[in-house]
């Protein structure tokens, strides 16, 4: 296989896509309290019953399967990249790049939710690495997911 027919610019995508897989199992929320920090896994397992009455608490699964597909349909384009892919590739990337854009969403959704007793989760917590690797992964992802069609419309060369 040749470096032309490699489209390197989806390894983008593919680090953000790893970003978002990682982002799920480290801290989402750092308590201003002495405790433990929670994984977004730990929410989404309503660890300790602390998230009962939160919603979104499946941001982090929405993040986690946003992470593992647009891993897998980013790495078609990488490596086969040529006219006879053309299409399908294009097709792929839109995917990833859709699958990132709601992640973003339901994350930002999830933090800037009011909590019960109308506080909200700045009041009780401070936002941890993992929420930050979910948003930074998204865009990192979206952009990502926009170089196989930027790059077989000719609009960028690489």
């Amino acid at each position: 296989m040749e470096m032309k027919e490699m489209n390197l610019l989806v390894i983008i995508g593919l680090i953000g896509a790893l970003m978002l897989i990682i982002g799920v199992f480290t801290a989402w929320l750092d308590p201003n309290i002495p405790v433990d920090d929670f994984s977004g896994w730990d929410v989404f397992n309503n660890k300790d019953h602390e998230f009962d009455e939160v919603d979104y608490t499946w941001a982090p699964l929405v993040a986690l399967l946003a992470g593992v597909i647009s891993f897998g349909l980013l790495v078609m384009p990488l490596i086969m990249n040529t006219e006879k892919y053309e299409q399908i590739n294009n097709l792929l990337g839109l995917v990833a790049l859709i699958l990132a854009v709601v992640t973003v969403i339901v994350t930002y959704l999830f933090w800037s939710q009011n909590l019960p007793y109308g506080t909200h989760f700045s009041d009780v917590a401070d936002m941890g690495i993992g929420i930050y690797l979910v948003y930074i992964g998204g865009i990192i992802t979206i952009i990502g997911g926009i170089m196989p069609i930027l790059k077989n419309k000719g609009i960028i060369k690489f």
